[in-house]
């Protein structure tokens, strides 16, 4: 082997080495006791020593080389290419335990917004495209230092404010499969930005029996939900979400949790509007579609919309797969 494919070896090792370090100090850090068993903690060990072993061992060949001219970096590109190439089964090892890591993470994240919307009765879905450590500790933080006269639904307008709400717009246009439903769906979310509330709400509450249409029509199922009634709207969403469970990819088992409550927000919006006991201001697709409700133009009812819409279209362009 020449100085210089031991050099890049060399840097691609120790990249390795500060890898495993990194995401090591983070499972601590975190607490992550359930990952770090006893035998993972051997292996992981293991695994630091023999990358220590090359590490010196390749040092010793270089330095027995007696060429001065040692001091080149190596490109990102080579060591890269090396990690790909030469013998390092290391790196994959460290790459499998990085993968790991993220999945266990999101799975406990998961977990703790399934917990979080059990909490909010049928009303409210946290962010998803743009859920973040930060909205856990803020949820964390509300439920801490709760003000008697500041209720869930105002921790909810104040947490998916005007900038959350325009990177939610953003990532749905990135998305190929809504590509046809984007324009009524961004003026939806403009109107709900500009407060024009009884226009973001008509425009987006037919958005989400036709994703479920798309997705459905996409996975081979008949999109006939025989009524859009409050029962056969939740078994549709059921059988997207049951089939959604099943097709996760492993990196993405740990955030099926958030597919939990999902079928029963969504048959809540498809309650039959009865003007005589209607809860007030509560949203009724019935009643709105049909012209029966006039009390629906509420921030907290268009925004739900946009909470609704954003989980569906994650999980519709993430769990994409096709018979």
């Amino acid at each position: 082997m020449n100085l210089n494919t031991l050099q890049i070896k060399l840097t691609a090792l120790n990249s390795t080495k500060q890898t495993l370090a990194r995401n090591w100090n983070q499972a601590k850090i975190k607490e992550y006791t359930q990952l770090l068993t006893r035998r993972k903690r051997s292996k992981l060990e293991n695994l630091e020593a023999r990358i220590e072993q090359e590490i010196r061992q390749i040092e010793a060949e270089i330095s027995s080389a007696a060429i001065t001219d040692s001091n080149v970096e190596p490109l990102f590109s080579e060591i890269v290419e090396a990690r790909k190439n030469l013998d390092l089964p290391e790196w994959q090892e460290v790459l499998e335990f990085s993968e790991e890591l993220l999945a266990y993470g999101q799975r406990l994240e998961a977990n703790t917004v399934a917990e979080i919307e059990e909490m909010t009765s049928p009303d409210w879905l946290l962010p998803t495209s743009t859920l973040s450590k930060h909205v856990l500790d803020l949820w964390e933080k509300f439920l801490f230092e709760q003000h008697p006269l500041e209720s869930i639904d105002t921790f909810w307008l104040k947490l998916v404010n005007r900038e959350r709400i325009q990177e939610t717009l953003l990532n749905w246009e990135q998305e190929p499969l809504i590509e046809d439903r984007c324009p009524v769906l961004k003026q939806g979310v403009n109107a709900h930005l500009d407060q024009l509330f009884y226009l973001s709400i008509s425009a987006l509450v037919p958005q989400i029996e036709g994703l479920l249409r798309d997705i459905l029509k996409n996975k081979g199922k008949s999109d006939d939900f025989n009524s859009l009634s409050y029962d056969d709207m939740k078994n549709a969403t059921l059988s997207l979400t049951d089939t959604w469970k099943h097709e996760a990819p492993t990196m993405l088992q740990g955030v099926v949790a958030l597919l939990k409550k999902l079928p029963n927000t969504v048959a809540d919006l498809y309650l039959e509007y009865d003007p005589q006991k209607a809860v007030e201001e509560k949203l009724y697709r019935h009643g709105i579609c049909h012209g029966l409700q006039l009390d629906f133009a509420s921030e907290k009812n268009s925004l739900r919309l946009i909470l609704i819409i954003d989980r569906i279209v994650y999980f519709y362009t993430n769990f994409n797969s096709t018979p």
